[in-house]
């Protein structure tokens, strides 16, 4: 997956099959980046699905609304994407 253009398209064509692990497969790396180096600060920590008690269907709802309500960014790096889509998701 290359752009946000990219993601959308799979997303539109079986949400919860590439574009599902697609989405879970960055959430896991920002996991992943958080286990290794620390959280120094909570706030900006992310607690993503299971975590957070948001279910990973509602996670992939998430990044494609944010797909649909910004096709101007849509160029930019699916990873990004789900990224800045994600980031609410922090520990309380």
């Amino acid at each position: 997956m290359n752009t946000g253009n990219d993601l959308y398209a799979a997303c539109k064509v079986d949400k919860f099959g590439l574009c599902a692990g697609y989405i879970m497969g960055i959430i896991d790396a920002v996991i992943l980046g958080q286990t290794i180096n620390g959280c120094k600060k909570k706030e900006r920590c992310f607690c993503l699905p299971l975590r957070s008690g948001v279910t990973k269907e509602q996670t992939i709802d998430v990044v494609i609304k944010d797909l649909e309500s910004n096709p101007e960014s849509r160029d930019q790096a699916a990873s990004l994407i789900v990224y800045f889509a994600i980031r609410d998701f922090t520990c309380k």
